[in-house]
């Protein structure tokens, strides 16, 4: 079986995490499959490179495209994209497509049209959950996903939203991949620093400065935080540190590379997210494999994936409401059992089930092609 990967969200040098669960993904079901990751640039001057990434095939085409600003725009790019995927299968014929988002899905539609290969699609996008696509998105929306095989959605919330406001009958929820061996228990907590962690794009929606403000206000004593990631909000926070006399308990540690961050997540002991929306939780998962407890606002995502007894919801999501969260974790941090909270990753969200639940997809829509 031969999978094209049709993705615009990949790691690359500037972001090693960007689209890191989609890498992830790829690399699972290469021991399984022929996996081929089919990516486009922008460049004016054009190239194709080809590398390995274990037994993934990364197939790079730099090519001449205007930002997606418009449906106009968007046709010009997914056009780039089809060429650039039937220079490679007509080489070698591929038998499904799996497109990521809803860029990717665009190309699938168009792939299918004009050469008949079928295409699954996996939906991520925050902004479809929470309705905030414009409007031209909204209109080719219901017509990609319709002529899609499968429909994925990585959340049970943004999956609701597909069928209520999409008309799309069948989605299946498969959760994104994560690597639960590399994410294992390897403890290296030191019991004179509780350390909160938070991993993730410093944006507004996160609530990281509301988180930095509440870990400020709430001074826990022995206490740190930990922020891991960039984006915007960085200036704006390193400022706050700076002037509040914080940078002794308040930590940032800027892009961490994916398999640098076991060590971090096992150097914390409760993790944090506080995010206004998310479609999943990647890295709720990956901190409980670790064993870490979460202390978690209901956005979409970790509300699905955090039990009892593997966190605490925040039910007011102010600095005020993470205060309290804060402290009351803390208090209780002892009632957590890392062991049983990892069992309930590998159990439910763990690397084999996803995979195999994948591939069952692909033999389904292949056996019904035949």
């Amino acid at each position: 079986m031969r999978i094209a990967i049709v993705t615009a969200w990949y790691p690359n040098e500037k972001n090693p995490l960007y689209g890191v669960f989609i890498q992830n993904q790829a690399r699972a079901l290469s021991a399984h499959c022929e996996v081929f990751v089919l990516l486009l640039n922008w460049s004016l001057i054009p190239y194709t490179r080809e590398r390995k990434e274990g037994k993934v095939t990364i197939i790079e085409k730099g090519d001449f495209y205007f930002p997606n600003a418009s449906e106009q725009f968007l046709n010009f790019w997914a056009s780039r994209y089809v060429r650039f995927f039937k220079g490679i299968h007509e080489k070698s014929a591929f038998d499904l497509v799996h497109c990521h988002d809803h860029y990717g899905t665009f190309v699938g539609d168009i792939i299918k049209t004009q050469l008949s290969i079928p295409y699954i699609c996996t939906i991520h996008n925050s902004n479809i959950m929470n309705d905030k696509l414009v409007g031209w998105k909204k209109a080719y929306l219901p017509r990609i996903l319709n002529n899609a095989d499968r429909v994925i959605s990585v959340g049970k919330k943004l999956a609701n939203t597909l069928k209520s406001k999409y008309q799309i009958s069948d989605v299946k929820v498969i959760p994104n991949y994560i690597d639960t061996d590399l994410f294992g228990i390897e403890s290296t907590r030191n019991s004179d620093d509780f350390q909160f962690l938070f991993v993730g794009g410093l944006e507004s929606h996160k609530g990281i400065v509301d988180l930095v403000k509440a870990f400020h206000k709430a001074n826990i004593e022995d206490a740190s935080l930990h922020i891991v990631g960039t984006g915007d909000l960085r200036n704006e926070i390193a400022s706050y540190i700076q002037k509040n006399d914080l940078i002794e308990i308040i930590h940032l540690h800027g892009e961490v590379p994916n398999d640098k961050l076991p060590e971090i997540y096992n150097e914390s002991h409760v993790y944090v997210s506080v995010s206004e929306y998310e479609t999943f939780g990647v890295t709720v998962l990956e901190a409980m494999s670790c064993g870490l407890p979460v202390l978690f606002t209901a956005s979409g995502g970790p509300d699905d994936l955090v039990k009892d007894f593997a966190g605490l919801e925040i039910k007011e999501r102010t600095i005020q409401g993470i205060d309290n969260g804060l402290k009351e974790i803390k208090g209780k941090y002892g009632k957590y059992n890392g062991e049983k909270i990892r069992e309930h990753v590998m159990n439910n969200y763990g690397s084999q089930k996803i995979i195999e639940t994948l591939l069952n997809e692909y033999k389904l829509v292949l056996n019904a092609k035949a």
